[in-house]
């Protein structure tokens, strides 16, 4: 995602359509290694922006279809 505030958005567009993604990455990794301050800076920003997505190819396609639709629709609708 562009941004967070966008990531939450389409997390709470999915939640609403009974779809609960994870933020794996989300954790504030900083506190428990003492990489360069650069580095740390980096993977906060990436790390604020990705959404897992919950696909298993055992789910069969209509309930990826409908995890595809609502993100695409909250991708190109929400501000």
């Amino acid at each position: 995602f562009s941004s967070e505030q966008k990531l939450l958005r389409c997390m709470e567009n999915l939640n609403m359509n009974q779809i609960f993604p994870r933020r794996y990455f989300s954790h504030n990794w900083n506190i428990l290694t003492k990489q360069n301050l650069n580095d740390q800076t980096v993977y906060q920003d990436l790390a604020s922006r990705i959404l897992c997505l919950p696909v298993n190819v055992q789910f069969g396609a209509q309930p990826i279809l409908k995890v595809m639709e609502t993100t695409k629709f909250s991708w190109t609708q929400i501000p």
